[in-house]
């Protein structure tokens, strides 16, 4: 059986589509949590105003 091949532009528009989805679920996580990612070891600690700078 041999596959049709996808035309490359309707092909990158679902990639594109796919990735916009991706991002948005991320971000609707990201919001969520607040500013701070709750498992990650650096972002979990708020950074003072001297660093910052």
């Amino acid at each position: 059986m041999q596959r049709r091949p996808i035309p490359k532009n309707t092909h990158l528009k679902e990639v594109r589509e796919f990735v916009q989805r991706v991002v948005d679920e991320q971000l609707d996580k990201l919001a969520e949590h607040g500013p701070f990612i709750p498992h990650h070891p650096i972002a979990r600690k708020p950074i003072t105003r001297s660093q910052a700078k």
